[in-house]
């Protein structure tokens, strides 16, 4: 990078004819000499899995919480999934989670 040794601004390359730096804010124009050029390596797209599966109807189905016997607010449902999470630090309280098996309606208890 280099810039006007007039005014300090930094010195734009001309993208059409590549042969002189010049200065925007007073005119200054100079030449490469002195200057070194890198070559730049186009990048390079790499695809990566992302992880995301797509699960046909029978999979979805499976249950993998734990079963609970315990009435569902919404439709009166008997059984319902269940799981805790915790909030915060280990003082704070826990949640804990139930999803009906009926009618997939979700509701929490906090401890």
């Amino acid at each position: 990078m280099e810039f006007c040794p007039n005014c300090g601004t930094r010195l734009i390359c001309k993208a059409k004819s590549k042969v002189s730096l010049y200065c925007a804010r007073c005119k200054y124009k100079s030449d490469f000499s002195g200057i070194k050029f890198l070559k730049v390596k186009p990048m390079t797209t790499k695809r990566y899995d992302t992880g995301i599966a797509v699960l046909d109807r029978q999979i979805q189905k499976l249950r993998t919480f734990p079963i609970v016997n315990l009435p569902c607010q919404k439709c009166e449902g008997r059984t319902a999934e269940t799981w805790t999470m915790a909030f915060g630090s280990e003082d704070n309280s826990q949640a804990t989670f139930f999803r009906c098996t009926s009618c997939r309606y979700t509701w929490r208890e906090t401890e």
